[in-house]
């Protein structure tokens, strides 16, 4: 772990805890911690009661925490921390079980939190032989937390196993022995009966065919979301795309970075060696134009294939089709590599800056509209779009790629393309840890809560 990652975990940490304690003075009443406890693991989960449930949502929206569903986060530092609620009758436990569970949790008065309790050890094992039906293995971090909660009580198996028929987890219990015994996975027909008899136990008929259905939920296809990051080079389009592909991860939310120079695009260098023939013998190398993907410049010393496009109109735009239709490729093929995955694929770079270099390229002594559409219509249709916005001079100086004449006006072609595709542009000056929490807020704002379609599993943790 280099510095700057021991600095995240450190302010990570610190939030962590902070949130803890901010919960902790929000309510009067105790709250149950799922999973790590604060300040480790990716967030934290609370078992609620109604009105803790109520003082908590109030200080944390208060506090101004982004919020999805049961879920406030706090964006920082390129990074994030969450707080999930679960309600409490969710378990679906008769009233003295669910007054147990809050009554025989431990204290963490270490951490100076006095309502912020964790489970008992024997209610560690119940929680996990229902994680267990769901989920189908015992993770290792699971397994550590068995074993942290035996050692802890040494009755903790036989005191789970009392209170086993009550929870509806008698055969789930014993599941999970065996898992934790000897490492071997149940098996579907045995997890079946062991989640029928759970929902057996369980009040209303909306809670039973949720408890069923959840097992199928995470094997069903869901259909991507792209958000795209546009701009200048050197505006740090790539800088943000991995601080969101990595926020959203530890947010539970799968994510991945797509990102390739254009003028590594197959397609193109297929166009571009079919132009080769055509090039002067003396291999013009000013024709071949920045790795931008768009190589062949019409501002470039003419070779005959340039000629023969400024001579005719039509050549020209079918020459500009091609070079479009290779983006959409490039567009296409990144997006079939995760079909209905269910992730947010963070394009670095996408149809706004295609668009961009068409008209910085070929647009000076022709209208470029039908291109343009046909490379916004073939391209998917983005989730979430933003441009960072950064004067040229502040872009020469970062990336010195282009003269200071073409970065203004491709800085000008971004304003006009941005407009047109309602793409949200941000101060691309602004501290890069204050843009990727605008980023990364926006996204998971606007994503659907994984517990929109089923209700969190009692019992399960993230961290």
């Amino acid at each position: 772990m280099d510095v700057e990652q021991k600095s995240k975990l450190a302010s990570r940490e610190a939030v962590a805890l902070n949130l803890a304690r901010l919960v902790d003075v929000a309510v009067d009443d105790r709250v149950l911690v799922l999973g790590s406890l604060p300040p480790r693991g990716r967030d934290l989960e609370l078992v609620v009661r109604p009105v803790e449930h109520r003082a908590v949502a109030e200080q944390l929206t208060e506090e101004g925490l982004a919020r999805r569903g049961l879920e406030w986060a706090r964006f920082f530092d390129s990074t994030a921390y969450a707080v999930e609620l679960i309600p409490a009758e969710r378990l679906s436990l008769s009233a003295g079980e669910l007054a147990a569970l809050f009554d025989e949790a431990r204290t963490l008065n270490e951490l100076g939190l006095g309502n912020v309790v964790r489970p008992a050890p024997h209610h560690v094992v119940l929680l996990q032989a229902r994680r267990l039906v769901r989920d189908g293995s015992l993770h290792p971090k699971r397994r550590a937390r068995l074993e942290e909660a035996v050692a802890e009580d040494p009755q903790a198996w036989t005191k789970a196993k009392t209170r086993a028929a009550s929870w509806g987890l008698v055969r789930a219990l014993g599941l999970l022995e065996l898992a934790y015994g000897t490492e071997m996975t149940p098996r579907f027909r045995q997890r079946a009966r062991a989640l029928l008899e759970l929902a057996a136990s369980t009040k209303g008929a909306g809670e039973k065919l949720d408890l069923v259905r959840r097992p199928l939920l995470d094997k069903i296809p869901r259909r991507n979301r792209v958000v795209t990051i546009s701009g200048l080079d050197g505006a740090g389009k790539s800088l943000q795309a991995r601080a969101l592909r990595d926020t959203l991860e530890l947010l539970v939310v799968p994510a991945v970075v797509e990102w390739t120079p254009l003028g590594q695009n197959r397609t193109i260098n297929v166009l571009r060696r079919a132009k080769k023939p055509l090039q002067p013998l003396r291999g013009d190398a000013a024709s071949a134009g920045p790795e931008t993907g768009f190589p062949f410049d019409d501002t470039a010393p003419a070779d005959p294939a340039q000629r023969l496009r400024q001579r005719s109109g039509l050549v020209a735009h079918a020459w500009v089709l091609l070079v479009a239709l290779a983006n959409v490729a490039f567009h296409r093929r990144w997006t079939l590599r995760h079909p209905w995955s269910g992730r947010v694929v963070v394009y670095d770079r996408f149809v706004c800056d295609s668009a961009v270099q068409l008209e910085f390229w070929y647009g000076r002594n022709r209208r470029l509209g039908f291109e343009k559409w046909l490379l916004r219509a073939l391209s998917p249709r983005p989730f979430r779009s933003f441009l960072l916005e950064v004067p040229p001079e502040v872009a020469l100086i970062r990336k010195n790629e282009y003269a200071l004449a073409e970065l203004r006006r491709q800085h000008d072609l971004y304003g006009t393309e941005s407009k047109k595709r309602g793409v949200t542009v941000l101060d691309g000056e602004l501290p890069a840890a204050e843009i990727s929490a605008q980023i990364a807020r926006a996204v998971w704002t606007a994503l659907r809560p994984h517990n929109a379609a089923a209700r969190p599993s009692p019992g399960s943790e993230s961290g």
